[in-house]
């Protein structure tokens, strides 16, 4: 599989900020695109990466030049990522929406991928539901390959922006697009995961499989409590 990746904005794009200069949004979409490649790289090694912009975020690279990338390396799939705003002051507005570009509910491959990256995202980050949605952006019409752009959380909105502007919440970002998508297309996966004996704690886990607990809990981002695991559960270790 062939997938492009984007973030959506540069760090010194007009406007793209928070009211409180706190935080630039490429600095969200770069961190999240980064942290996908990687995953990418660890868990599904078959999969082939074109990363549209420019990862130091020094420069952003016109639309169009993306699009064409995208186009020539012949992409499966390929994924927008960004954070929102509502206007350019704090205000009540927040959540999660996705894009596509042809019709809502239409049965196709897009709607149908943009739909599990969309429910994914909701149900493991417990964000709002803004919904999925038709826009003609230019990434969406001008890319041959299905086509998605997320909106991840509000700038503009206090309580958003605090998750924004987390590592934990880009890493589970990350980590939840890189999922839906290789669910989507039936890739497989290189994880290791070690089944729960009875009496086993989180520790001990760690420590058979040479790691400390802050790295184990790292990548089971679906564990709140690691005191509460029990036999038969699966524990990533790998």
């Amino acid at each position: 599989m062939r997938l492009s990746l984007s973030a959506g904005h540069g760090y010194f794009t007009s406007g793209k900020r928070a009211p409180d200069e706190s935080m630039r949004e490429g600095e969200f979409n770069s961190a999240v695109v980064s942290k996908m490649v990687n995953l990418f790289y660890e868990k599904h090694q078959k999969v082939e990466i074109l990363r549209l912009d420019d990862s130091t975020g020094k420069t952003d690279i016109p639309l169009s030049v993306r699009a064409t990338q995208s186009n020539n390396f012949k992409a499966d799939f390929h994924l927008d990522v960004h954070a929102n705003a509502y206007g350019t002051t704090f205000n009540t507005a927040r959540g999660i929406e996705t894009y596509i570009y042809n019709s809502i509910e239409d049965g196709s491959l897009t709607w149908n991928i943009a739909r599990h990256i969309h429910d994914s995202l909701i149900i493991n980050t417990g964000m709002i539901n803004r919904g999925l949605k038709q826009e003609g952006f230019y990434m969406l019409k001008e890319t041959n390959a299905p086509a998605v752009l997320v909106e991840c959380g509000f700038m503009t909105n206090l309580q958003d922006l605090a998750l924004l502007k987390s590592d934990d919440y880009r890493a589970l970002v990350a980590r939840t697009l890189v999922d839906a998508i290789a669910d989507s297309f039936k890739i497989a996966n290189n994880d290791i995961f070690h089944s729960v004996a009875p009496g086993e704690t989180f520790w001990r886990i760690a420590n058979l499989h040479g790691m400390r607990v802050e790295q184990l809990k790292k990548i089971n981002p679906g564990i709140s409590d690691p005191s509460r695991i029990y036999p038969g559960q699966k524990i990533r270790v790998r």
